[in-house]
């Protein structure tokens, strides 16, 4: 019988959202899956191609005689074209600690409708609204299950414990409301392969685990590239002045949707308040 199924959702407008979704393997391996993304950025032809599905995988591998940690992420088209990227943690056998992907969401439409299935299990890890008028930022770790995650300034934290791994899930509110597109990050250490065949770039060092006193710099870095991103793809849309406007914001990062509504209220009055608290 296959294992459950374990999915990590919000409750947005009173409607449960389904964020990711994870599943160990028999192996004790885990499969991730989130919501693709509407389009893949990394096409041959460099134009925008319309997602079918995208998951991560995560298990052991072999290199040199060492035990490290393979993650592969592997996105399908709609035309049945298949890209895969490939991050390899060295020597962690025993000693994993690292990041697996940032997402900055969209708006959470009806594509993000939590299944109801009777053996899953439902992770619920905010609830918010449209008139909150933010985005949801997601950055995912995985780590040996002896590991403690460290607390990140302007964010909660919800692990996932299985048999080989946990995950840590660091879960933001930012200050811009979201809108119809979403960015994320995954660090690769090889270059990406379209249908086997290996893309130009350049190839990567392989990754060691993150020390967990460093971890706080690199989440709050990620999140900032992957808003960053969706705020210069807004841009590109808007007439020269709104579009400076938008760029010039400064990205606030929130642990709780009432510490984003009070940050708001405080900084129109010109208090001071650290951002990312």
């Amino acid at each position: 019988m296959a294992k459950a199924m374990h999915r990590v959702a919000v409750v947005y407008d009173g409607v449960p959202r389904e964020l990711l979704a994870v599943r160990e393997a028999k192996d004790f391996g885990l499969l991730i899956t989130p919501q693709p993304e509407d389009n893949w950025l990394g096409s041959p032809a460099g134009q925008a191609a319309p997602v079918k599905t995208q998951h991560f995988s995560v298990h052991p591998a072999t290199r040199e005689g060492a035990t490290g940690t393979l993650f592969t992420r592997t996105t399908v088209l709609t035309d049945g074209t298949e890209a895969k990227a490939y991050k390899y943690v060295a020597q962690s056998a025993h000693s994993l600690f690292s990041h697996l992907y940032t997402k900055c969401f969209p708006r959470l439409t009806d594509k993000y409708n939590l299944p109801c299935r009777e053996r899953d299990v439902v992770h619920e890890i905010g609830k918010f609204s449209f008139r909150d008028q933010t985005t949801m930022v997601l950055s995912v770790v995985v780590a040996d299950p002896a590991k403690e995650f460290p607390k990140v300034g302007g964010t909660s934290l919800h692990t996932l414990r299985f048999h080989k791994y946990q995950l840590g899930l660091y879960s933001s509110y930012l200050n811009v409301p979201a809108d119809r597109d979403g960015s994320m990050i995954f660090f690769a250490t090889a270059p990406e392969r379209v249908n086997g065949v290996i893309q130009e770039g350049r190839r990567h060092e392989d990754h060691l685990s993150i020390e967990p006193g460093h971890l706080s710099d690199f989440i709050l870095e990620s999140m900032k590239r992957t808003a960053a991103s969706v705020m210069t793809t807004r841009a590109t849309l808007l007439p020269e002045d709104a579009a400076h406007r938008l760029l010039s914001t400064p990205l606030w990062f929130h642990r709780h949707i009432v510490d984003l509504a009070v940050g708001r209220v405080e900084r129109r009055a010109g208090l001071q308040r650290p951002p990312n608290d």
